[in-house]
């Protein structure tokens, strides 16, 4: 059998007026009694997880984790903090499709072999 690694909790919030949801996933660390997390962001239709940040540590209660890390994503959202994440990741689709779009114009041969 294959190891696993626990990941901890995960939530998901659906970012408002946008076609984006966040998820976040907090681990427990015993030696700094502090949760620390990682933030993904995912573009509705595309299934495809952005890691925007794995730094941030912060203190909670098991009982009251999922709304603490509800909260902070809120927070950061209203303070406009998501607007980089989802610029910069529509323009690397923009990219991601003109670069496509040359690749089965330039060499039809080579783009067959896929």
């Amino acid at each position: 059998m294959l190891r696993y690694r626990n990941e901890g909790t995960t939530i998901s919030v659906n970012l408002p007026r946008t076609d984006y949801t966040v998820y976040m996933m907090a681990n427990y660390n015993k030696e700094t009694d502090t949760y620390h997390t990682k933030l993904y962001i995912m573009r509705k239709d595309v299934e495809d997880l952005n890691l925007i940040d794995d730094e941030f540590k912060f203190k909670s209660n098991f009982a009251t984790l999922k709304l603490d890390m509800a909260n902070y994503i809120t927070e950061q959202f209203n303070k406009g903090y998501f607007k980089y994440y989802i610029d910069r990741y529509e323009y690397q689709q923009k990219c991601f499709n003109i670069g496509l779009e040359e690749m089965e114009n330039a060499d039809k041969e080579w783009y067959e072999l896929f």
